[in-house]
């Protein structure tokens, strides 16, 4: 599964929606992401939005690939 800026975004933007996604994105053999979605979630996040980020990409086991 391939997570965009705007999906990374969603996510991190909503307790409620991050936790109703955990179990999807468990569910998925493949996750992973592209560093332009990254900077695209961290520029929407705002400040400190790099960490929880990165903080979310390790915590559900998405690669970053170029």
């Amino acid at each position: 599964m391939y997570f965009d800026g705007k999906t990374l975004t969603a996510i991190l933007s909503d307790a409620a929606t991050e936790a109703a996604a955990g179990p999807a994105i468990a569910a998925t053999r493949r996750r992973f992401t592209s560093p332009l979605a990254l900077v695209e979630a961290v520029l929407a996040l705002g400040p400190g939005g790099d960490q929880r980020v990165l903080d979310f990409l390790d915590a559900s086991g998405i690669e970053i690939r170029d």
